[in-house]
């Protein structure tokens, strides 16, 4: 864990991101329905519904200047923007959950994902999030 603390990218020969570590921990208890009731989908400073996720959470702010926390629900998949979105209405750039400050460390809580059917938004998020993952860089929508 603390090499991932430490990683930052060094280099970018396309389309790697050379020097990121992420860290998966798999066999976490999965949150119960109480937790996922508690749960507020990419709000702003979003909490983790699992315990155990919180724990990870609050370990990470005591270690880290900045810690972001996104939790992975079918409801907020399908209706929060996790990139960026031109507004040509307003001429304005609208928020997404991804975009964050240099330096934050992202815990995402897959823990509270359940069976249901996402939409395209949904789907357009996961692509969203699988890019950032694997190039270290976060897409802008302009919808040109």
């Amino acid at each position: 864990m603390l090499l991932n603390l430490l990683s930052r990218v060094h280099s970018r020969p396309e389309p790697l991101a050379l020097g990121a570590l992420p860290l998966n921990l798999k066999g976490c208890p999965a949150a119960s329905p109480a937790d996922l009731a508690a749960a507020s989908p990419f709000a702003e400073g979003g909490e983790a519904a699992a315990p155990f996720a919180r724990s990870v959470a609050s370990l990470l702010a005591a270690l880290l200047p900045r810690v972001a926390t996104l939790p992975l629900t079918i409801e907020g998949l399908n209706t929060h923007a996790m990139r960026p979105t031109k507004n040509h209405e307003r001429n304005v750039l609208e928020r997404g959950a991804l975009q964050m400050s240099p330096g934050t460390q992202l815990l995402v809580d897959e823990t509270v994902l359940m069976e249901g059917k996402l939409t395209e938004v949904g789907v357009q998020n996961l692509d969203a999030l699988k890019a950032l993952l694997e190039t270290q860089k976060l897409q802008y929508d302009f919808q040109v």
